[in-house]
This record gives C-alpha cells, sequence and structure tokens, in this order.
C-alpha cells in the first residue's frame, strides 16, 4: 500500500513516459497515478518527435526514457537533442528505462548526466523512493545555485554545510569556489577526495586543470585511472582533449577511437573522429568515420544536409588525395557512379531547396578532379551569387573550391558552442589556410625557376618544371599561358603523350573560359595551333 506521504509528494509532480509501447505507457501511468500522480500531470508519448515537441511546451519534474524507442530513434539520440536544445530544466530528474545494462548502454547515457537507470520490467512501487531522494537532492542543489546567485558565497556555502550529508555535496561546494574564481580552494577540496580514495574527484580536477589550460598535469592526474573500467571513458575524455587542445591530433584521434568503442552512438564523437582523420590524412579511417556517421544520424539531431553528405565528401576526398599521389590512377567513372548514388539518396531523404547549393559544391570538387575547368567554374560563379550556406562541411567545400578558381572567400559560419568539434573544425580551417601559403609559396619559386630554364633555352627542363606547377595549383592562366609557350619549343618525351595531351587540353580550357578578364598575347594563337599540330603529328607516329 502506498504511504501518505509518497502521494503527497506525487500529487503535484508532472512526470513524462517515453516508450513505444503503448501497453507499457499505460501500466507506467496507471502505477504512477496509484502512487498520487494526477492523471492529467502524466505525460506519454511514443516516439522521439512526439518527446520533443512535449518538452517545448512544457517543464517535467521527472522524465523516464526508453532506450529502445523503436525505428524513429533510440533515447540516447533523443537525451542528446533534448540536452543540445536545452529542454531539460535543471529541477527534472532522469532516469533511463532499459532491458538491458551493457557497457554501450550504461557509458553512451552517462555522457547526458542521466539521474539512474531502471531495468525493465519497471515496478514503479519499488523505484518511488530513488525517484523522491533524487529529486529532493536536485531541489537542494538548485537551491545552492539560486542562494549562490542572489546572496553570494558564504550564504551558498552555509546551505552546503547544512545538507553536508547529501550525496555530492562535497563536489557542489568545489564547483561554487571555482564559479568565485577560487580555483585553488576547490583543487584542496579534490585532493583531499583523491587521498582518501576518491578517484572520481580525479576526473573532476583534471576537468578544472584543462580550463586552466595545465594539460600535462590534467594527463598525469587520470594515470591511475586509465584501466579502471567505471572511470575508463571518463579518463579517456580527459586525454582526448589534452591531446586535441595540445594538437597532438594522432593521439586525440586514438583517444576518442577507444571512447567509441566503448560507446559507439555519439555522433557528435564520430564528427570530430572524422574531423581528426582529414586532419592527419587518414584517408581509410575517413572512409570508415564517414560510413559510421551515415549509419547513425538517421532520426538524430545530427541528421542535416550538410552532415549527410559527409559520405559523398568522403568519396571525393579519397579520391583527391589519390589524384595527388604519384603513379595512381583515379578511376572517375566508378566515383561519378557512387557519387550519383550518394546524392540521390539525400535528395530523396531532405527535398530542402538549400540542398541544391550543397550538391552544386560537391559536383564542383569533382568537376575539378576531372579536369572540366569550365563546368567548374560555371557551377562556382552561379554559387557566389548566391546566399551562402551556414553550414560547415559546405563552407569547408567552397573553401577548397576557390583556393582553386578564386573569386570571393568564403564566409565562416558563425559557432556559438565553444567544443572539441569546433575545436577541430578550426584546426582543420587553419590547417588548409596554411598549406594554401605554403603552396603558394613552392608555386612562386618553381615559376621562378621554370622561367629561368627557358631564358637558358633549358626548354625540356623548364616544361617539366611549369607541368609540376600545374599539379600543385591548376586552371592558372599565366601558368597555361607558359606551358602552351614551352611545349612550342619542347614536348618532354619522359612524359606520356597522353598526359601531356591532358594538361593541353586543360590549358586550352583555363584560357578560353577566362578571355574576358585577360588580353590574349600576340603570339598566343599561331603558337596554340603549333603545339596542336605537333601533338597530331606525334600521336600519328605512335
Amino acid at each position: 500500500m502506498t504511504s501518505k506521504s509518497t502521494v503527497d509528494f506525487f500529487k503535484q509532480k508532472s512526470v513524462l513516459v517515453i516508450d513505444d509501447c503503448q501497453m507499457i505507457l499505460n501500466a507506467t501511468r496507471h502505477m504512477l497515478i496509484r502512487n498520487g500522480c494526477d492523471y492529467d500531470n502524466v505525460y506519454i508519448v511514443k516516439d522521439a518527435r512526439m518527446a520533443v515537441s512535449a518538452c517545448i511546451a512544457r517543464s517535467y519534474d521527472f522524465i523516464l526514457c526508453d532506450y529502445n524507442l523503436g525505428k524513429n530513434s533510440d533515447g540516447l539520440q533523443l537525451l542528446e537533442e533534448l540536452h543540445k536544445k536545452k529542454l531539460i530544466k535543471e529541477k527534472t530528474v532522469v532516469f533511463v528505462v532499459t532491458g538491458e545494462m551493457s557497457k554501450s548502454v550504461f557509458f553512451g547515457f552517462s555522457e547526458f548526466s542521466p539521474d539512474g537507470y531502471l531495468i525493465k520490467p519497471i515496478n514503479i512501487d519499488s523505484v518511488t523512493n530513488r525517484l523522491i531522494n533524487c529529486h529532493r537532492q536536485k531541489t537542494i542543489f538548485q537551491n545552492i545555485t539560486i542562494t549562490h546567485k542572489n546572496k553570494g558565497l558564504d550564504a551558498a556555502i552555509a546551505l552546503c554545510n547544512k545538507y553536508e550529508k547529501t550525496s555530492g555535496m562535497t563536489y557542489a561546494r568545489a564547483q561554487l569556489y571555482i564559479n568565485e574564481g577560487k580555483e585553488e580552494i576547490a583543487q584542496k577540496i579534490y585532493i583531499q577526495l583523491i587521498n582518501n580514495k576518491n578517484n572520481d574527484a580525479r576526473i573532476k580536477l583534471a576537468k578544472m586543470l584543462i580550463l586552466q589550460k595545465k594539460y600535462p598535469l590534467a594527463l598525469k592526474l587520470i594515470e591511475p585511472i586509465i584501466t579502471d573500467k567505471k572511470l575508463r571513458f571518463s579518463a579517456l575524455q580527459v586525454q582526448a582533449d589534452c591531446f586535441l587542445q595540445q594538437k597532438q591530433l594522432k593521439k586525440s584521434s586514438e583517444a576518442y577511437r577507444e571512447m567509441s568503442a566503448i560507446s559507439p552512438n555519439n555522433v557528435e564523437r564520430l564528427l570530430i573522429q572524422y574531423n581528426l582523420a582529414l586532419l592527419t590524412k587518414d584517408t581509410d579511417e575517413v572512409i570508415v568515420i564517414a560510413n559510421r556517421i551515415k549509419n547513425k544520424i538517421k532520426y538524430s539531431i545530427w541528421n542535416t544536409v550538410d552532415i549527410s553528405l559527409i559520405h559523398a565528401r568522403s568519396l571525393l576526398y579519397k579520391a583527391e588525395q589519390s589524384h595527388n599521389t604519384p603513379g595512381t590512377l583515379v578511376q572517375l567513372g566508378p566515383l561519378k557512379v557512387e557519387l550519383n548514388q550518394s546524392l540521390k539518396l539525400i535528395e530523396k531523404q531532405f527535398n530542402l531547396s538549400h540542398y541544391q547549393l550543397h550538391r552544386e559544391l560537391i559536383i564542383c570538387r569533382f568537376l575539378l578532379l576531372s579536369g572540366d575547368i569550365k563546368a567548374a567554374k560555371r557551377i562556382w560563379d552561379c554559387y557566389q551569387q548566391e546566399v551562402p550556406l551556414a553550414d560547415f562541411y559546405a563552407y569547408f567545400d567552397a573553401l577548397q573550391i576557390q583556393s582553386v578558381l578564386g573569386g570571393k572567400k568564403p564566409t565562416l559560419p558563425e559557432t556559438l558552442i565553444d567544443s572539441d568539434q569546433t575545436l577541430s573544425q578550426d584546426f582543420l580551417i587553419r590547417q588548409f589556410l596554411h598549406l594554401c601559403k605554403s603552396k603558394k609559396e613552392s608555386v612562386a619559386q618553381l615559376k621562378s625557376s621554370a622561367i629561368a630554364l627557358y631564358d637558358k633555352n633549358e626548354h625540356v627542363s623548364s616544361v617539366n618544371q611549369w607541368l609540376e606547377i600545374w599539379k600543385k595549383s591548376p586552371f592558372e592562366v599565366d601558368t597555361a599561358l607558359s606551358i602552351i609557350k614551352g611545349l612550342s619549343s619542347a614536348i618532354p618525351m619522359s612524359v606520356p603523350i597522353e598526359n601531356l595531351r591532358v594538361v593541353y587540353q586543360q590549358a586550352n580550357e583555363t584560357i578560353t573560359s577566362q578571355t574576358e578578364d585577360y588580353n590574349l598575347p600576340d603570339w598566343f594563337i599561331a603558337t596554340n595551333k603549333e603545339v596542336s599540330n605537333s601533338f597530331t603529328a606525334l600521336e600519328q607516329q605512335l
């Protein structure tokens, strides 16, 4: 029989129950009502979309969320979305309901700090004390926060002392000192806990040290618990953060990889891994992570056009890397088929107008890879007339295209949240701009060398130099003119004739596509015809 105190407690409390099974929803509501909840204060929903709408409409004292929500989502994705959208109030008690308690479930949800787990079949009668205690504990902590805001540190500390025996109160006291900028006092509290064999305090102190940019100390602090099964996941998070902040990208990537092995469903972490794979030029990892993202994002908060197209971008990236590897032949036919299939799937899924702009950027990158300068420039010129996309990967596409075709530099999307994901994005941009600067300096030196060789009548060496420049920085008019002029003096037989023909055609297309912006030199028409005749004669001989 339910006690009067339990009935009184739940009488004014609101509860949101999320489960894909109507029978379980009805049974849970019945048990809650029997324990004192008012019928009108128990809200039941069957999927993630309904749950988000319910949380937008009002706040709740309790949320009971099932892990397996059927085809539309899972509880982990839902909890992530609710946190990202700040739809879970500080006072709300969140319990995850699951039929199993595997480590992937536990660690996956632990990143979003639920207050507890319930194993099916649940019996509300047996867990009411847990719900009540969690609610009272959260109320105490909320009151401490409010007291600190309204009355200051001393009043908040006095409240901590009043509830000294409440679980987690020592951490709350330490956090108050951190909020006041008195990290040295918080550090003493954590060290005392560590000396008393409280290893959770190592994680707390390590995170504080990260904020202070004391990365080596944070890493040293978590060394004793890196193999602790209970704390390994949190320790790996500290490692990953420290390595990333110090730009030790391979070590950070390895830490994130180990975290994903424990808890594989976190898309944000997969996006960081994807960015790190791009930064370290790990082509195989780029493809693997892109496929995982593709399989995980459906029905999640990350299911946007920009992120859904990561799979298509990974295919392009692999081809671009192979294209830059000497002796590697890129098969563009199969790539084109794969890209078209990937793009059609996304188009069917979203059917959004701005999807077209994402698609055009990807097609433009493919056209540059295939050497179709005219078509690529036509797309790029049209894109620059549109309102820029406020999506990171589309911006990165545009940045790469602009580095080849010129034009307006794309605008970086504004980011409101400072996180490891945005940090990895920032590193990507910085690395790319640095590579562009280095390439520009290298090309300038090569051009000087090529001109000097031509002036010395070392025409074969000069043409080879211009071919190298074209590979590094194609589709520039001055380089295209120099290649054609050089080929009129010497055709290097060390380069396959079909390769020379491709470069010659690309150089011609580059010049003809930009004749409005340039006055062609007087020698060009006659010299170009001479080179064309030379190629025809050579090909007939071969």
